[in-house]
């Protein structure tokens, strides 16, 4: 059994229970040694994930409630931003995608598949690093310098030569939008505008096509309805007003 799986089934054994449990019950529920419940459970309050109570007892920690919130959020975001962007899709015909970002790492929360020849499709849960790619160089502009300094460890070396100057970022929150051909995926162009809540970049949403249908003069195009999409997001999916 590896250690992932017993720590998630001691968080599952501690989450079971309405009290703090003790060392003893959580080796009983495992079926495990003592030894290794107990610097399993060490390690895990190290990270947040468990709490040691000052009876002895152990229950879920406070990084785990933290982690909630963040899938409560995207799950809720998901289900109120499903038919905005259906909608949006069945207007343009294009794939609509809608990334959120969490430190230097963007996650796709929606997907609507184009009906063009060829649509694109990232499947939910799909992650990459900001810079790259419509939405990653519009969370990118729009993060703050220890995010962007994050980022940029995390790109390799031809990544980081793909890489947009400063300027070039500057000018992508001057016009609010974002370009890309064939960055993520071959012959796969995307554009995207931010997602914004209290003048912070809470998302971004994307179209992408293929790079002979999705051309600069198409986004031109399809940039007053995004926005408006964007917007609608940010109002009824997120409860504020931009």
């Amino acid at each position: 059994m590896s250690v992932l799986i017993k720590a998630a089934q001691t968080i599952e054994v501690l989450g079971a229970s309405e009290n703090p449990t003790r060392l003893s019950d959580i080796c009983d529920s495992l079926d495990l040694p003592k030894s290794s419940v107990h610097r399993l459970l060490n390690e895990l309050v190290d990270l947040g994930l468990v709490n040691k109570c000052p009876d002895g007892g152990y229950a879920v920690g406070h990084r785990l409630l933290r982690w909630g919130q963040y899938a409560e959020s995207y799950v809720g975001l998901r289900s109120l931003a499903t038919p905005i962007i259906r909608r949006l899709r069945d207007q343009t015909g294009y794939t609509v995608i809608l990334a959120v970002p969490a430190g230097p790492i963007r996650t796709i929360v929606a997907v609507e598949p184009g009906r063009t020849m060829r649509p694109v499709m990232l499947p939910v849960g799909h992650q990459g690093t900001l810079g790259l790619g419509a939405s990653g160089k519009i969370l990118y502009a729009y993060a703050t310098d220890q995010v962007k300094e994050q980022a940029l460890q995390l790109l390799s070396n031809h990544e980081r030569e793909l890489l947009c100057q400063p300027d070039e970022f500057s000018a992508i929150v001057e016009q609010g939008w974002a370009s890309s051909f064939g960055e993520m995926e071959p012959d796969v162009a995307g554009v995207s505008v931010p997602i914004l809540s209290r003048n912070q970049c809470v998302g971004a949403l994307v179209l992408a096509g293929s790079v002979e249908n999705l051309t600069l003069e198409a986004m031109a195009d399809v940039l007053q309805p995004m926005r408006e999409v964007a917007d609608h997001i940010a109002r009824e999916a997120l409860g504020s007003q931009t």
